[in-house]
């Protein structure tokens, strides 16, 4: 493990006040723009583009949440290809209740990591995600 990962790791923090993201959640394929400033949907805050070289932390409310990194909105999340890695259009659950702790890696609109991709199998739910840790790490 490299010294930057822990040291990243030894200083996640709680969300920032206003720096909360939400959404609803369904079957349909829904894509958060790391690049671009994001504004909560429900509060309508919006948060100055941040994410980049943070610890994301993703929580799902009320059903499994599939997530994947993409290179265009327009990406479709197969929940059968969840393999607990990101590899070769693979997605990651995070099980209803519980949340994942995530690198987000530095880059830019070029790079094939610009959209968190998120869905649901069945049924609706939630989702939250916040910054856990400074910038810099």
């Amino acid at each position: 493990m490299s010294d930057s990962i822990v040291r990243a790791a030894a200083s996640v923090e709680p969300p920032y006040r206003g720096a909360i993201y939400s959404d609803d959640t369904s079957t349909t394929n829904q894509y958060l723009d790391l690049d671009q400033t994001i504004t909560d949907p429900v509060s309508g805050v919006s948060t100055p583009k941040f994410l980049r070289g943070r610890f994301l932390t993703i929580q799902a409310l009320s059903a499994d949440l599939y997530l994947q990194f993409a290179s265009a909105n327009n990406t479709t999340i197969d929940p059968t290809a969840a393999a607990g890695d990101f590899a070769n259009a693979n997605c990651i659950v995070i099980p209803s209740g519980q949340s994942l702790t995530l690198l987000i890696p530095r880059g830019n609109s070029t790079t094939n990591l610009r959209y968190l991709c998120y869905r649901t199998a069945s049924g609706t739910g939630a989702v939250r995600a916040w910054p856990s840790s400074p910038p810099g790490l």
